[in-house]
């Protein structure tokens, strides 16, 4: 027996009048619908409670920080990881969801260090470069390569201004999380870090501004250039401090000169050798009186002389001026950036991939003490041995070319591999640009699996490693209790090409989920 029109089927929507058309049929069917809308709910509370807290047994875990753990537990809480380990060894607390991952692997969220999604390309080629150009300012927060990201597994991305004639401008860190209630499509709600690091360029940069550069000399000459820029910045420094010292200076001055204008009090008069109540003998006192008051006749030579002696004029002291505040020196917003990294505060990013482009960063790093971190890196296994010596991290990308460039001339897959053997902490990133698609990060880690990079390892350079270079490894990168439970879901290993993505979560709250389900 139908129930609907054949007008309605045709047309291929519900008509609520001929759901209803027989009266017996009303009564079970406004049942029908009230048990749907209960049930409904039911599902969204749990879907909620699923969003905040919840527990996944079952599964490989792999904490990145640690060994991964068979048959492990992860516990969330209020959208933080409680707990971590084997289920034998985990207290699950009542009446929390547990969600199956039974032959599955948990992973952290993948962190991009160098992400070209949200940007536009036009709008940063319009934009002069300066150091304090803030990458936010010409974002697309509504991008639909936003999902397409997350379904790889990438939770987190630095989004930084390319570096353009050596100067880049002040990156972020963001999440790419679904927007907060009241979101009116400004990504601070959702940004872990602003103005998080600064970047800069040495070499050939892949970017699409202006010619390439590939002689020794030009970027020799881009070096000192750069290195201008910090030797300035000092100067700018030593100005402002000069001009604080002449400010104190002057407020001592300035203080001194308001106590001489206050009025002095008059002298006190000074007390006679004789007190009042002193007799004194006749004689003594009449002499005192002839030494006092003189002679007669001596008393009319001296009304006499002084009628000749001229009295001497009297000099009228000026009021003393105030003293002038010194010449207070002009603000410049770019050099106030470099003094942030010079002194350690904020980190320079530099992408550089020749040899010799390298040795100048660590050139860079040395003089000027910078926290430093070094972006592309292609010929990185030929300064493998002094990048370590120095400490410098290294975000090796891309992995996989996507067309022939010249700064990749000399591009390996080893890269990583050769870099990691020297000591040196290596992340893995996928500026866009020459490279495969941005959402293609695990791949690029496979990649330099094969390449000879340990598995771990290059799990480790997709999550805890771009986290330590971003600034942001205590709230991201590894499953550790206290951060943020951003977990990817994949059917077999993170680093096999075979496997898939099957849920998300940022904060605890799912944002992606297969429509192949588990």
């Amino acid at each position: 027996m139908a129930y609907f029109s054949r007008q309605s089927v045709k047309k291929g929507r519900l008509n609520t009048r001929d759901f209803f058309n027989t009266p017996a049929r009303r009564e079970r069917s406004f049942l029908g619908v009230f048990f749907g809308v209960w049930l409904a709910g039911q599902l969204i509370g749990l879907q909620a409670l699923a969003g905040e807290s919840f527990a996944l047994v079952g599964g490989t875990v792999y904490p990145v920080n640690k060994s991964p753990i068979a048959d492990g537990v992860v516990v969330v809480q209020d959208g933080k990881i409680a707990a971590v380990g084997p289920r034998a060894e985990t207290k699950i607390p009542d009446g929390l969801m547990i969600i199956s991952a039974l032959g599955r692997s948990v992973i952290p969220g993948l962190i991009d260090a160098s992400s070209s999604v949200f940007t536009k390309e036009r709008e940063l080629d319009a934009l002069t470069p300066q150091a304090f150009l803030k990458v936010n300012d010409a974002l697309n927060p509504f991008t639909e390569l936003l999902q397409r990201v997350r379904a790889e597994g990438i939770t987190t991305v630095g989004i930084a201004p390319p570096p353009k004639r050596s100067v880049g401008g002040l990156g972020m860190v963001v999440k790419l999380a679904d927007p907060k209630p009241g979101f009116s499509g400004d990504l601070s709600l959702r940004t872990l870090k602003l103005d998080s690091y600064l970047t800069l360029g040495l070499g050939v940069v892949p970017s699409s501004f202006g010619p390439p550069r590939s002689s020794s000399s030009d970027r020799l000459n881009q070096y000192y250039q750069m290195r201008g820029l910090f030797l300035s910045a000092r100067e700018y420094q030593k100005r402002w401090e000069g001009y604080w010292k002449a400010v104190a200076n002057y407020n001592k001055e300035a203080e001194k000169w308001r106590a001489a204008q206050k009025p002095q009090p008059p002298a006190k008069p000074a007390s006679s050798p004789v007190s009042l109540g002193t007799v004194l003998p006749s004689a003594l006192k009449a002499e005192t009186v002839l030494k006092e008051e003189g002679r007669p006749e001596d008393k009319k030579d001296d009304k006499k002389e002084e009628k000749k002696t001229p009295e001497p004029e009297k000099k009228v002291e000026k009021p003393a001026e105030p003293p002038k505040p010194p010449p207070k020196p002009e603000v410049d917003l770019q050099k106030e950036v470099l003094l942030q990294a010079l002194s350690g505060k904020l980190p320079v990013f530099i992408t550089a991939h020749f040899k010799d482009d390298l040795a100048h960063a660590i050139r860079l790093k040395k003089e000027f003490g910078l926290s430093l971190v070094v972006m592309g890196a292609s010929e990185g296994y030929r300064q493998a041995k002094a990048l370590g010596e120095a400490r410098i991290p290294v975000v090796v990308g891309p992995v996989l070319l996507s067309r022939f460039a010249l700064e990749f001339i000399n591009h390996q897959e080893s890269n990583a591999a050769a870099l990691a053997a020297a000591g040196v902490p290596v992340a893995i990133a996928n500026p866009g640009g020459d490279s495969i698609s941005c959402r293609h990060l695990r791949l690029q880690a496979a990649v330099s699996v094969r390449g000879g990079l340990g598995a771990e390892q290059a799990l480790r350079a997709v999550t805890l490693e771009p986290a330590s270079c971003l600034g942001v490894a205590n709230r991201v990168g590894s499953l550790e209790p206290g951060k943020d439970a951003d977990l990817v879901i994949l059917d077999g290993p993170p680093l096999s090409a075979g496997s898939r993505v099957e849920q998300v979560f940022i904060d605890g709250a799912s944002v992606f989920e297969s429509t192949r389900g588990f």
